[in-house]
């Protein structure tokens, strides 16, 4: 765009005519080269699945699997008669839960399930070998995109949280909580992840010091600092020997937890 120059503005110098002719979508946050392939490659995957769906089609066992699977997840009548029922066996086991080993129990199987519930776990290149890979297990379980939304102080930021807490409590009531009660438990979640939020790390932290993911420790040490979750037998859960050694990051962050 030549209108401008590289000394002004090198970004509109180099996009200004793109950007006019392509804008952001309403349905998107941003709008690049990436998020067309990834749109076009949806909409591929989407006319695949279509076409699998339709009645009487030649299909190979695959093809069915993804037909019934599209058309169940598309039946939005059969979905919303169901409510909360699909989810009734897991809220109940919650309900139960009753012990801290009974919890340490949950989210072991539920990392199993891979659901990745309270932290955050995988496998990476390690660090100090980066022809190896190790496993890593870092903070997680906060529902806003970072530790410092639940810390500010601006009109900005202080809407934000009475929205997420508006969220919560609706959430609640849509898992029946009664409507007096799904306030009071909105305010618990919210102080439970605030709590959490106070020893996580930001993610400007994460992206100045690509350090803060990694700390080797031994399975040894890491089972005697956190007596009340077995690292062993979280390995195991997952179905894996207990490593001699992984990265357990953010120290601070699962002492908390």
């Amino acid at each position: 765009d030549h209108t401008t120059t590289p000394r002004e503005d090198l970004d509109a110098f180099v996009n200004a005519r793109w950007c006019a002719a392509n804008p952001v979508p309403p349905d998107h946050a941003c709008w690049n080269c990436f998020t067309i392939l990834a749109e076009r490659a949806l909409q591929a995957e989407a006319e695949a699945a279509i076409d699998a769906a339709r009645p009487g089609s030649a299909r190979t066992p695959a093809a069915r699997v993804v037909g019934e699977f599209w058309r169940s997840g598309m039946d939005a009548a059969a979905i919303n008669a169901l409510g909360i029922e699909p989810l009734r066996e897991e809220l109940d086991r919650i309900d139960m839960l009753s012990t801290s080993e009974a919890i340490a129990t949950y989210l072991r199987d539920r990392h199993a399930r891979g659901w990745s519930v309270l932290f955050e776990f995988g496998i990476a290149p390690d660090f100090d070998d980066p022809a190896a890979t190790i496993a890593c297990v870092s903070q997680g379980g906060l529902g806003l995109p970072d530790r410092d939304c639940y810390f500010g102080t601006t009109p900005r930021a202080a809407a934000t949280l009475a929205a997420y807490r508006a969220h919560i409590t609706a959430m609640l009531a849509q898992a029946d909580a009664p409507k007096a009660q799904a306030q009071t438990l909105a305010d618990a979640v919210l102080a439970f992840e605030t709590r959490l939020a106070g020893v996580s790390l930001s993610r400007r932290t994460l992206a100045r010091d690509i350090g803060q993911r990694y700390r080797r420790i031994t399975i040894d040490d890491a089972d005697r600092l956190h007596p009340m979750f077995s690292w062993s037998a979280f390995f195991r859960a997952q179905g894996i020997s207990p490593p001699h050694q992984f990265s357990l990051a953010m120290p601070v962050f699962h002492a908390e937890v």
